[in-house]
């Protein structure tokens, strides 16, 4: 028995040998032909737009182009006859008007400074003139929003009253930015709904080149 088997295995060995050779070899040469290859580069990343510097130097133009901005405004109480002493009032139209003057940006601090020159004319005029310092890295949030509805938020008594409605003409349109451990709001008011919104796109392009923005990544 263990002569048969021993006979056995020296006719099937040396067939079983070759042929792994043969695959070994097949291998080699396979690994050899695809290392001789070009393998070609990955693709580019896709443009990310503008550099910051293209970027701040249209915000910095823009702003400097859009000149006075006029607008009309008035609060009406909407609740129905004798719910209050007020229902139905209208108040008296406060004229307001805002230039954003000396707009510069600065490429290495990665923020705009601007001058603020607001008039507000009712039963007296008051001018107001104001710089501020904004940087792009703080921009925690962007908003586009109407001027109506900025003052429907944040300037009825008390904001948001649902029984008050501002009434802003002409329509305006406006940039909110919310600044990281900063009070309140800055805004940017515009009568071109589309140059807003090109300003919007350009201010979040920015910030978020300058490393700014929400970075909450479960929001």
């Amino acid at each position: 028995m263990e002569g048969r088997a021993a006979s056995l295995f020296a006719r099937v060995f040396p067939r079983i040998w070759a042929r792994l050779a043969v695959v070994v070899s097949l291998t080699l040469l396979a690994g050899s032909t695809c290392r001789a290859q070009n393998v070609p580069p990955p693709p580019k990343p896709k443009d990310s737009g503008p550099s910051l510097e293209v970027t701040m130097k249209y915000i910095q133009e823009k702003l400097n182009a859009q000149g006075v901005v006029s607008w009309m405004v008035r609060y009406r109480n909407t609740q129905p006859p004798g719910a209050s002493p007020w229902a139905g009032k209208i108040s008296d139209p406060t004229y307001e008007s805002e230039e954003v003057a000396d707009a510069t940006t600065d490429l290495k601090g990665c923020s705009l400074h601007v001058r603020f020159k607001t008039t507000l004319m009712s039963k007296q005029t008051i001018n107001s003139d104001q710089n501020a310092s904004i940087s792009f890295k703080d921009i925690a949030k962007l908003e586009m929003m109407t001027l109506q509805e900025e003052y429907q938020r944040n300037k009825v008594d008390p904001p948001g009253n649902p029984s008050i409605r501002a009434e802003v003409s002409p329509d305006i349109s406006v940039v909110v930015l919310s600044l990281v451990n900063k009070p309140g709001l800055v805004d940017f008011k515009f009568q071109d709904p589309q140059m807003a919104d090109r300003m919007a796109k350009a201010m979040l392009h920015a910030a978020e080149l300058c490393g700014g923005g929400d970075n909450d990544p479960f929001k």
